[in-house]
């Protein structure tokens, strides 16, 4: 509080602040020693909220201080300091406006800031009541003194504002004819004698007859008190007489009449609304407890509460509400306090029923007067199933959220424009970005050009038609910068109100799209190869007689006949066509390999001086071989054809020089390079890898370089069999070649070949003729060529041998079980119609058990080889053969021994 103390003694003055200082720290006092200084201090500072004015100051008096500050309605509250015996002027002080007065008697400083408290509390209580512009109509006869009272009103009391009218008639006029219409004045000031009826008369018409409950003032002569007396039992509110001073009298009697009206009609709506609280209270449905928030105990429960907690009404009278209520005394107090303080009004408890039940409620509390009781009324609403329904949705939308949040395919919620309401944390795994980096973005910004217009009508065809499920495959930029494939299912939800978007699941497929692939290239890489194993076996077949029956002629021609010459370009170039063959039986990975333990290092260094004279001097060689390399199986001319075949087409990369760089390795593919190359078998592996400085190559070449017959060369400079040769040797050794080349940057070659295991796989030698043998054993021919099996026929019938023919299967099992003789060699074709080579030798032995076999092919047979390595003590001619090989290899059967070693 801040106060201007308007007093001339020093001392005094000194006093009040000290007390004030010492016990009320919270009022702050300036001082003013004058009537002019006080009136200077209150024009320059409106924030002093009390004057404490002495009554005697030196250039005048109090009270003309106190009537500035009324007539500039200056909100202040005002008290007088008067000494001993001056009461008459205090109350004169009163009666002009000011709000308490104190005398200067002995220890009236220690009631001082009471007072001054009390004085500051009426003024703004009268301040609030003066807001409020009360409207009074005066009936009164005598025009000079309903002047005399509107301009005291004016000055005084100007809050009040009076219509004046003088007679009962008039003022029946301006009165509502009944107590349901408003009413336009708030009091009704009556003069006693008026022209026609007199204000007893009007007062009865207004309160018996229109029943209005308007307050009303009379106002009488000196000697009407019994006139005032019958005003007052017909209705009246109050009355004065006309003296001196009564106009002074006046604003406070119009005051209090209204608001003693005010009052009564307050009191009568509270007893209306407590009628109605208490039919509320009974009849309600809902469960209502009233509390006294003191104590605890239940002071009241409607029907619906005893029938809810199955106590009599009685009993829950006699109960505290924390023996309802599972929390503790404490607990429960706390949150009353709360309620009653109006902090809270709403609370989720659990409450205990008669037969034991807990139950979940809602409660909405607050505070309420009853019979002058601070109380707590409480409204309980059993929320027990609807807790339950949101613990199961909680948990149903837990578990969704956790399957989106683990789920590996990427859930996206988009916006009918693309933007990305919504996506799931898996996208940082697939794509490197977080999901509050990609929110709110458009998603077509993150999809490939290319594919961006297949995307945008994939997306126009699902918002088109809501409901329906399109699938799209595309490509989207990773974070890093690349690319990923996804594979996405869109459905369009934008008329559901729980999503309103357009839901889109994402998988990327990138792995299995390269898994795909190299799949399809291996696919194809087998079709080509049985292609070519299949022309390579007719091939053969047709060579085996040109060749045979070219042998032949040269033994009965002189060598330096014409004759001899010719067929010896014939012979040349017939194995120039065997040479083509064994390519591509090579590739088809059909031919027949003689392997032996090797050191892939060593097979390198021998072969050093001869691809140095294959590059020339513009290209530089480089090896980096590895120390202790594991030793391979493996047929070294097939190793050498391999070596040749890459360092001739890196030689042919660098037309303008360059480097070539072979390297050996020790490499373990295990599960993980495993899953990126599906037909690879994990385990250890010897890597040899070729490198060039070359022109390199696209993804386009790059996809079919293994093809035979394909390339890239000028035509005449290549045949296209080199890396299909390569290719074809390193599959039939079970082994792997991946190429790794960008334009300009040059290539690499990589091939692994399993390391050997401890046991060595058996050896097969070729047979080196150094003289045409002859015999006279008896060999069954069996082959559907015609050609092929009249030139075996020839050959050995030549050379001393009884030949039994046969062109199929059917046939040989005949004349084995008809001859009579013994049969010492089956010669068979492996691929014949009906039964293959050694499913016919398998029954022919058990005619013959010494018989022994020879096949013949122009490609191996699975049934007798794995991947063209013969097993022990398998004899096997490659088509196209020569006659004397034909005679040397029959020899070498029909002599061969099995020792006790098996060798």
């Amino acid at each position: 509080m801040k106060i201007l103390y308007v007093e001339d003694d020093r001392n005094d003055a000194e006093l009040a602040r000290n007390e004030f200082a010492r016990h009320s720290p919270a009022i702050a006092v300036e001082i003013a020693a004058s009537l002019a200084e006080a009136t200077a201090r209150l024009a320059a500072d409106n924030s002093f909220e009390l004057a404490l004015i002495d009554l005697r100051l030196p250039d005048g008096n109090g009270l003309e201080l106190l009537a500035q500050i009324r007539e500039k309605n200056l909100p202040l509250a005002v008290v007088i300091l008067t000494g001993l015996g001056d009461e008459e002027t205090a109350v004169a002080a009163l009666k002009a406006g000011a709000d308490d007065y104190l005398s200067k008697r002995e220890g009236y400083l220690a009631s001082l800031p009471k007072t001054l408290e009390q004085a500051l509390a009426r003024f703004q209580a009268e301040t609030v009541r003066r807001s409020h512009q009360l409207r009074v109509l005066y009936v009164e006869r005598h025009q000079l003194d309903a002047d005399l009272a509107r301009r005291h009103l004016s000055r005084h009391a100007p809050h009040i504002r009076l219509e004046v009218v003088f007679s009962a008639s008039e003022a029946l006029q301006c009165m509502p004819d009944s107590p349901t219409r408003d009413y336009p004045f708030d009091v009704l000031l009556l003069d006693y004698q008026l022209p026609g009826l007199n204000a007893l008369e009007l007062i009865k018409t207004l309160r018996s007859d229109r029943q209005l409950d308007l307050p009303m003032i009379l106002i009488t002569g000196q000697g009407d008190e019994e006139v005032a007396a019958q005003a007052l039992r017909l209705g009246a509110s109050d009355y004065l007489v006309k003296h001196s001073g009564y106009l002074f009298e006046l604003p406070a009697a119009l005051e209090n009449a209204y608001h003693q009206v005010q009052l009564a009609r307050e009191q009568a709506a509270l007893r209306e609304s407590e009628a109605r609280y208490k039919s509320l209270f009974e009849n309600n449905h809902a469960v209502m407890l009233i509390i006294n928030p003191a104590t605890a105990a239940i002071i009241d429960a409607n029907p619906a509460a005893s029938t809810y907690y199955g106590w009599s009404r009685e009993e829950l009278k006699r109960m505290r509400i924390d023996q309802i209520n599972t929390l503790s005394p404490a607990e429960v107090a706390t949150a009353m306090q709360q309620a009653h303080s109006a902090k809270r009004g709403h609370f989720i408890f659990k409450h205990r029923l008669a037969n034991g039940q807990i139950r979940d409620v809602e409660i909405y509390s607050g505070p309420i007067q009853l019979a002058n009781q601070q109380l707590l009324y409480t409204i309980v609403h059993d929320i027990t199933e609807r807790i339950r329904a949101e613990e199961a949705l909680q948990a149903s939308e837990s578990y969704f959220r956790a399957l989106i949040a683990n789920a590996s395919d990427i859930i996206t919620v988009l916006e009918a424009d693309g933007t990305i309401r919504y996506i799931g944390p898996s996208v940082t795994q697939i794509m490197g970005y977080t999901p509050q980096e990609v929110t709110g973005q458009i998603v077509f910004r993150l999809i490939h050009p290319e594919d961006l217009p297949l995307v945008q009508t994939s997306f126009g065809y699902i918002i088109q038609n809501e409901g329906e499920t399109r699938s799209t495959v595309f490509r989207v930029r990773h974070r890093d910068g690349t690319w990923r494939i996804l594979e996405s299912s869109g459905r369009s939800l934008l008329s559901e109100p729980a999503v309103r978007g357009i839901i889109v699941n994402s998988r990327d497929i990138t792995s299995r799209r390269e898994l795909e692939v190299q799949f399809y290239q291996s696919q194809k890489m087998e079709s080509i190869g049985r292609l070519a194993g299949g022309i390579a076996h007719d091939l053969n077949n047709l060579l085996v007689p040109i060749l045979g029956y070219t042998d032949l002629a040269l033994y009965d021609v002189p060598a330096n006949a014409p004759l001899a010459e010719q067929l010896r370009q014939v012979k040349l170039a017939g194995e120039r066509a065997a040479d083509l063959t064994r390519q591509i039986l090579a590739f088809s990975r059909r031919q027949v390999l003689q392997v032996t333990e090797l050191d892939l290092n060593q097979v390198i260094i021998g072969f050093k001086n001869l691809m140095q004279r294959l590059i020339g001097e513009t290209i530089k060689l480089n090896t980096s071989l590895a120390a202790s390399l594991n030793p391979i199986m493996a047929d070294k001319s097939q190793l050498e054809q391999i070596l040749l075949n890459l360092v001739i087409n890196a030689r042919d990369a660098m037309p303008g020089g360059g480097a070539l760089s072979l390297e050996t390795a020790n490499a373990t593919l295990d599960r993980a390079y495993v899953n990126k190359h599906p037909d690879v078998e994990p385990g250890d592996y010897v890597m040899l890898a070729v490198s060039d400085t070359g022109h390199g190559m696209d993804a386009e070449v790059k996809s079919r370089i293994f093809e035979p017959f394909f390339t890239t060369k000028e035509p005449g400079k290549g045949t296209g069999l080199g890396l299909a040769t390569v290719y074809g040797i390193t599959k039939q050794h079970n082994g792997h070649i991946w190429v790794y080349s960008e334009p300009g940057q040059g290539t690499s070659f990589k091939v692994y070949l399993p390391a050997a295991s401890h046991k060595q796989r058996p050896v097969v030698a070729k047979p080196h003729p150094n003289r045409i043998p002859h015999g006279d054993e008896t060999i069954l021919l069996v082959e559907d060529e015609d050609a092929v099996r009249q030139l075996v026929s020839e050959t050995l019938e030549s050379r001393g041998y009884r030949l039994l023919q046969a062109r199929d299967p059917v046939i040989a099992l005949t004349i084995a079980n008809e001859y009579r003789g013994d049969i010492h060699l089956l010669l068979t074709d492996v691929v014949l119609p009906h039964m293959n080579g050694p499913e016919l030798f398998n029954q022919i032995v058990e005619l013959y058990p010494d018989i022994k076999v020879l096949y013949m092919s122009g490609y191996t047979d699975d049934v007798m080889v794995r991947h063209g390595v013969l097993q022990a003590g398998i004899h096997f001619l490659q088509k196209p053969f020569s006659v004397n090989l034909l005679a040397q290899k029959v020899k070498q059967v029909l002599s061969y021994r099995v020792t006790p070693t098996g060798k």
